[in-house]
């Protein structure tokens, strides 16, 4: 997302599904 919480959770999830 672009909001700055978002953002972190995102990053997160991408590493975890790569």
């Amino acid at each position: 997302g672009k909001a700055s919480g978002d953002n972190k959770t995102e990053k997160v999830s991408i590493n975890q599904h790569h």
